[in-house]
């Protein structure tokens, strides 16, 4: 709507308001407005606007076919040298109506009329519902309207085809029903995603502006995140140690189980306490007996307490972090990123390092002390590596970068660091040297949730609505031994456990 147009309906509609019996107030209101309008300072020159005919197309290999045909605002801002950057949502800037068409061999579907980006938000939702639902080879029934039209996808459960349905209103109150069947997820969730990205890339060549559209932010990432996932679970990258005996020679040390305690024929015991020490905010977590030595971190400090007579040997001014007990002294990771080394006999700081704090959930490590073996700290840094710390001096040896973003969880065996971080990867790499060593694909995402015996790991890999898996695993040559799907969702967060013959989960019910 030009502004002069939409300016003479608001003094119109002030003009018959005021010749209206007002309130008490009102008519100082709108006379007022009415002067903004007579006295309003018009823009030097106003903003070059323009139009241009653009066109997005996705091809995929197995036919899946998406076009886009869109006139896109040009917009030429004057750009500023502070360096200074604002992020807002602006919906209204990619409202853009055009004309979608989706086919698959002869089969075409047709929206003459429709705002692309809002087709191509919805389409993601159902493309990361279609990819859940292959993961976990569940069916799927799952639909959303858009702008009147009703889009619908469904599945049957193993490696079934998708359908795509249309549901479009007609003039005369009628609707019109279009399938497309046949379609395999994997071009409808890479079409889907592409798609996405192409229209993302055509604002922002033609509007620099939308660079800084949270609105466009938002599904940039989530095609990547959906392509990233597609491109995981379509790799086939499954690789076996083929020198398992150097690997061997720093196994697991075998425990023989004991029928009888310390304590199985003793009498009845009675605790008494010998000493009491009140710590504000103490962080059982955080809290380990080290020789004669009683660890405590609370909210603001960290203490060493004579486990004997409850005297205090040292405080130091420490905020709340994940602890970790090696030979050379305490080590304290904090939640930016940075990592303290303190003296277990005097509480002094011997090193600060500083790595990338880890993006999701807290810390993850696991420590190297084996003979034989050099000393290392291993911890999850940012979202897709593993670096190694020297426990002497807090140097990086090493550092294991995953080609997509992972939020590792390390369980150490001997010489090999298992890792896994929610995708269908398992990858156990050398904890000298950081290569890997050998990795398990599946089409469920491994938990993190591992159980190491001397020659084997048993891992879980589950998805978000039921369906889960036990994998036996060499765990010199990473060969798989057996795949057991679980009739029960396990609890996350706990491994299995493990007894004499048999190997047990932890169902969430």
């Amino acid at each position: 709507m030009p502004l002069s147009e939409l300016e003479g309906a608001v003094r119109s509609a002030l003009t018959t308001a005021l010749g209206s019996h007002l309130p008490a107030g009102h008519r100082s209101v709108l006379e007022a407005a009415v002067r903004g309008l007579d006295g309003r300072a018009l823009s030097a020159k106003p903003l070059p606007r323009s139009l241009v005919q653009d066109r997005v197309l996705v091809k995929t290999v197995g036919g899946l076919e998406i076009q886009a045909d869109a006139s896109f605002r040009v917009v030429k801002y004057p750009t500023t040298q502070t360096g200074e950057q604002v992020e807002r949502t602006d919906l209204h800037a990619l409202l853009v109506p055009g004309r979608f068409r989706i086919a698959i061999g002869r089969k075409t579907l047709t929206l003459t009329h429709a705002h692309l980006f809002l087709l191509a938000e919805r389409l993601l939702w159902l493309a990361e519902d279609g990819l859940s639902s292959f993961q976990a080879a569940r069916p799927l029934f799952r639909r959303l309207d858009v702008e009147g039209v009703r889009i619908g996808i469904r599945r049957g459960p193993g490696d079934a085809p998708l359908g795509l349905t249309w549901t479009v209103p007609g003039p005369d109150g009628t609707s019109k029903t279009l399938t497309l069947s046949d379609v395999e997820v994997s071009d409808f969730v890479e079409a889907t995603a592409r798609f996405a990205e192409a229209l993302s890339a055509r604002y922002v060549q033609h509007d620099p502006r939308q660079e800084q559209n949270l609105r466009l932010k938002a599904i940039r990432d989530a095609a990547d995140r959906l392509m990233s996932q597609y491109v995981g679970l379509k790799q086939e990258d499954a690789i076996t140690n083929p020198e398992p005996e150097a690997f061997k020679s720093y196994g697991i040390p075998s425990v023989r189980p004991r029928a009888m305690g310390r304590y199985s024929e003793s009498g009845t015991l009675r605790f008494v306490p010998r000493w009491v020490a009140t710590i504000p905010g103490v962080d059982l977590r955080s809290t380990f007996l080290v020789g004669n030595h009683l660890l405590v971190s609370g909210a603001r400090e960290i203490a060493a307490i004579n486990a004997t007579t409850g005297e205090v040997t040292w405080r130091v001014p420490s905020e709340r972090a994940a602890t970790v007990v090696t030979p050379l002294g305490i080590i304290r990771i904090h939640d930016g990123g940075r990592i303290r080394m303190h003296d277990l006999d005097t509480g002094a700081v011997k090193y600060v390092t500083k790595i990338a704090p880890r993006t999701g959930g807290g810390s993850a490590g696991a420590l190297v002390n084996t003979v034989g073996l050099p000393r290392l700290l291993l911890v999850a840094e940012g979202q897709s590596s593993v670096t190694a710390l020297d426990l002497a001096t807090g140097d990086v040896r090493w550092r294991y970068s995953a080609a997509r973003g992972e939020n590792f969880r390390i369980r150490r065996a001997g010489r090999l660091a298992i890792l896994s971080g929610g995708s269908s990867a398992l990858t156990a790499i050398d904890v000298t040297t950081g290569e890997v060593v050998w990795r398990v694909r599946d089409r469920l995402p491994f938990t993190g949730d591992i159980a190491i015996a001397p020659d084997s790991a048993f891992a879980l890999s589950a998805s978000s609505v039921g369906t889960a898996r036990l994998h036996h695993i060499d765990l010199w040559t990473g060969e798989l031994r057996f795949t057991r799907a679980l009739d029960e969702q396990p609890i996350l967060g706990t491994a299995p456990l493990l007894c004499d013959e048999s190997v047990c989960d932890h169902p969430d019910s």
